[in-house]
């Protein structure tokens, strides 16, 4: 089995493939400053632990109010429960320094 981690800050395009897959959708709350919730994610993490594919899909930065998300601490998070990240870029390449190879 697959889970799939996405937020309610994400572009319909990051939503609307995962709706048509055999997955478990998990949406990932934001707290009021557009950040991912941190405590909220890892509780959901440890909640589907046991899934065979761990997989996470996020806006590094958001398009609408330019909230740039803690691209390293998520990764290790995910990483953590030796899941997959995958980082939207779209709204920030041109503006800030990309670096897959986090500390």
């Amino acid at each position: 089995m697959t889970v799939v981690f996405i937020s309610n800050a994400e572009h319909h395009s990051n939503h609307l493939p995962w709706t048509h897959l055999p997955i478990t959708l998990v949406y990932v709350s934001l707290l009021e400053n557009g950040l991912i919730d941190l405590k909220s994610l890892k509780k959901q993490l440890i909640e589907h632990k046991n899934f065979k594919t761990i997989i996470a899909s996020f806006n590094a930065t958001s398009n609408v109010t330019g909230v740039h998300q803690p691209i390293n601490t998520i990764s290790h998070l995910i990483h953590d429960y030796a899941g997959l990240i995958f980082w939207d870029y779209a709204a920030s390449a041109p503006y800030v320094p990309i670096d897959m190879h986090y500390d």
